[in-house]
């Protein structure tokens, strides 16, 4: 369990992840780049410089450098960047943990 985690309350704790997107902090917060090509990458954003050069970690699960093309649209999902549904995929002994 990461510090944070361990510094919360287990009902919020619990009620984060029954509801991720109820209640979250910024950094957990989903961004979203649409690229000219169509492409879109989803993921938290980990910088963004002055130039408009962003790095990200996407939900993929690898880290991407963008240039910061005026081409590409940039917007912050309404949304946190952990799932809806994975409870489901917990059993009842790793929620509890």
């Amino acid at each position: 369990m990461s510090n944070g985690a361990q510094s919360l309350p287990r009902e919020q704790i619990v009620h984060s992840v029954l509801q991720p997107s109820d209640k979250f902090p910024p950094q957990y917060q989903a961004r979203i780049i649409l690229s000219v090509d169509g492409s879109a990458d989803t993921g938290l954003q980990l910088d963004h410089q002055a130039d408009g050069a962003m790095k990200m970690f996407l939900v993929e699960g690898y880290r991407k450098h963008f240039s910061g093309d005026n081409d590409d649209e940039y917007y912050a999902s309404e949304r946190s960047i952990m799932p809806d549904g994975l409870e489901s995929n917990l059993t009842v002994s790793e929620l509890r943990d």
